[in-house]
């Protein structure tokens, strides 16, 4: 069925899909916290933060549904915990995403103390409680016009190496300040400084060298720091070291300051979208996912139709071609993929609509499945009411450049 509709194409993609899937296995069977480390100091990220991203639509969307229904005190301080819990998973994993963009990079003003709101809770996973980590910041106020994400990958990789020169434990300090360098320039002074064993002069020599490395083949990829050295001077900085054997490391990045000032931010709109009588078809392959969203849009007065994979996505449509006005899609699915079920979907029922859905950004899926960037697209784990206004706004025919991406990821 899916070859008479796709053709061989459909083969090769879901090919593909298929063994991005069968390589993260392969992954999941090391240590979770190795996996994790290795990925965040690559710049790459395991295949299980899918699985991850689909629990947390799950945990968020039936907590905001129930939100939605009581009106009991000690149930709503619950479910808001509970919320709460599986927003900071969001939020943790939107970081662990922003570390694993290596193609697109996206500047803004920001003030420095944001650099280090972010990472606490991704260093409290890397780091074991024989390290005691230090935060301080002695530079209220600075702004930096740089990528954030790829500014926070500095300081997490330099802590995942310091971390490494402590295995019986220690002290881990970061630290921020505002200096003048010798040609009267102010700049922000990151320092990262342990109390591990420290490096020989010929090793300091060649620590920011590709796939140089002093670990065990298993204990590193030798990236780490060379990533750190080419975004420190992407970002027209640079960066020091100081080390004695014994006497622990001190790293310090120097980056140059802004005084402009960060873009306005626009009010949220928080009232509850429109629903509408429209029929949807979603395919979507786990369970939890499928039936939420059925219950969101059931409750939002449209009618259903729900498919666990692609070939019965692509049955379900041909049936019901004629009534069917939006389909929502999870681009990996099995038997047919989600992008090859949209290309046939499009030749049956020219006046159909798509929204996609994926745990993976934008940009991962143009570079690798060449996916259309005029498809709207929501990224996982996405909030009820980010559902319901996506896809009031695309049965009403708005701008595709409107459509949800991976920072506007809101909830409630």
């Amino acid at each position: 069925m899916g070859q008479v509709l796709v053709g061989e194409e459909a083969e090769d993609q879901l090919g593909n899909a298929e063994q991005h899937e069968v390589e993260g296995r392969r992954e999941d069977d090391q240590p979770a916290g190795h996996v994790l480390e290795q990925g965040i100091e690559a710049g790459t990220l395991p295949a299980g933060t899918n699985d991850f991203r689909n629990l947390l639509v799950a945990i968020l969307g039936y907590a905001d549904l129930a939100l939605e229904t009581t009106h009991d005190k000690r149930t709503v301080n619950f479910l808001s915990e509970i919320r709460r819990a599986g927003k900071r998973g969001t939020d943790m994993t939107q970081k662990l995403l922003g570390f694993s963009r290596k193609s697109k990079s996206e500047w803004s003003v920001f003030r420095s103390d944001q650099l280090f709101k972010g990472i606490e809770d991704i260093l409290a996973r890397l780091l074991p409680h024989d390290i005691e980590l230090n935060f301080s910041s002695h530079a209220t106020g600075v702004r930096l016009y740089a990528d954030i994400n790829q500014l926070e990958q500095v300081i997490v990789n330099l802590a995942i190496n310091a971390r490494d020169a402590m295995p019986r434990g220690g002290q881990l300090a970061i630290s921020s300040s505002l200096v003048k360098r010798s040609d009267a320039t102010d700049e922000l002074a990151v320092e990262v400084s342990d109390s591990g064993s420290g490096m020989d002069p010929d090793v300091q020599k060649r620590i920011f060298e590709p796939l140089f490395t002093t670990k065990n083949s298993d204990q590193g990829t030798g990236l780490g720091l060379a990533i750190v050295f080419d975004i420190v001077n992407q970002h027209g900085g640079s960066i020091e070291v100081a080390s004695e054997i014994g006497q622990g490391t001190t790293f310090t990045v120097y980056l140059p300051v802004t005084k402009q000032l960060p873009a306005a931010r626009h009010k949220v709109e928080t009232a509850r979208p429109a629903g509408g009588d429209e029929t949807i078809l979603v395919i979507e392959d786990n369970e939890q996912v499928r039936s939420l969203t059925r219950l969101i849009l059931l409750g939002a007065g449209y009618r259903v139709l729900t498919a666990a994979d692609g070939e019965a996505g692509v049955n379900l449509f041909l049936q019901n071609k004629k009534t069917i006005d939006l389909a929502l899609i999870d681009v990996i699915l099995p038997k047919i993929g989600g992008l090859e079920i949209v290309r046939a979907l499009q030749q049956v029922n020219t006046h159909v609509k798509f929204i996609l859905t994926t745990a993976y950004s934008r940009q991962y899926l143009e570079d690798r499945f060449l996916v259309d960037p005029e498809l709207p697209l929501i990224l996982k784990p996405y909030g009820i009411n980010q559902l319901r206004q996506q896809v009031r706004h695309t049965l009403d025919g708005g701008d595709p450049g409107d459509r949800q991406d991976d920072s506007s990821a809101t909830f409630g």
